[in-house]
């Protein structure tokens, strides 16, 4: 088979995996439903209580039957404010919010020494695991940046579906078990996507979400969320695009494979562009790969 013959296929295999991986309509109408049954149990406790999706389900990047990540927000609390809760705090909440859920959802365990203390419930109703938690603003931040980039070009949702699910297959995808995460792995393509290299060329973060941290509401925020700004696209973009996903997969291995300098360099999709490690971190390593969080930055993704 010939080159072109063999991106082609990629092409080809990478759609049909994307189309077999994907949720379904059932499925995202259940998780929603989840969702608000969340809230309203939760809103006898707190009457301006709102549960917030956010993670793989929501940005359109998560496998079917990914458990559903559900935040805890209060309208009546400074956005800014609910992201400073201690971990005691945020313990405290969740001890309260099983004390809600308890008899409709099932508390599978409370992971309380969590970076983020977290409680995993199940739903026996709908067969649905959830992962809830006190939200912050950089989840929701996150979740539409992904989202935002995942609808702005369609041959971002066939990549991400590809490489996550490469990364899966060869038990590479939990930073648990010292290796990297999914989220990790979407920074990595969305990175390689904003260089030279490919010819997506996606916006950097900074663009596209400047002025939304300056919101103090939850309301507001969301409000600006649905929101975001343009990308100008080719006149000419359309189906004839998606002919490049294989090559661009193909291009994905190949730039940190020969292409990035991973001993000097940090991954930056807030900027667009590479970072240099002595400068970014205080004790830099060159043995390793170095992600900056687009919106947590003294937080490294790829510690490995």
């Amino acid at each position: 088979m010939g080159a072109a013959n063999s991106v082609r296929k990629l092409t080809i295999d990478s759609i049909a995996l994307l189309e077999q991986l994907e949720p379904n309509a059932a499925e995202l109408v259940t998780k929603r439903a989840v969702r608000q049954r969340v809230q309203q149990l939760l809103r006898r406790q707190w009457p301006t209580v709102r549960v917030l999706p956010f993670g793989s389900s929501e940005s359109g990047l998560g496998f079917g039957g990914c458990d559903v990540d559900l935040g805890i927000y209060f309208e009546d609390v400074d956005v800014d404010a609910q992201g400073q809760f201690s971990p005691q705090e945020r313990i405290k909440l969740l001890d309260t919010a099983c004390e809600c859920l308890a008899g409709t959802f099932q508390v599978e365990q409370f992971i309380r020494n969590a970076r983020v203390p977290v409680i995993k419930l199940w739903d026996p109703k709908r067969q649905v695991a959830c992962d809830v938690c006190v939200g912050g603003v950089n989840a929701l931040l996150n979740t539409a940046l992904l989202k935002y980039y995942g609808q702005v070009d369609p041959r971002v949702r066939p990549l991400v579906f590809a490489i996550k699910y490469w990364a899966k297959q060869r038990g590479i995808n939990d930073s648990v078990n010292g290796t990297l995460s999914s989220y990790g792995f979407t920074l990595l393509l969305i990175f390689y996507l904003q260089s030279n290299y490919a010819e997506v060329q996606l916006p950097s973060v900074h663009s596209v979400v400047q002025n939304l941290q300056s919101q103090t509401k939850v309301s507001v925020l969301l409000e600006r969320l649905q929101s975001p700004p343009a990308m100008e696209l080719p006149s000419t973009f359309g189906t004839s695009e998606m002919d490049s996903v294989g090559a661009l997969l193909a291009g994905f291995f190949d730039f940190y494979a020969n292409r990035f300098n991973m001993e000097d360099e940090v991954v930056s999709v807030r900027s667009g562009t590479a970072l240099s490690k002595t400068t970014k971190w205080s004790h830099p390593t060159s043995w390793r790969l170095s992600i900056e969080d687009p919106f947590e930055l003294a937080h490294d993704v790829g510690p490995l």
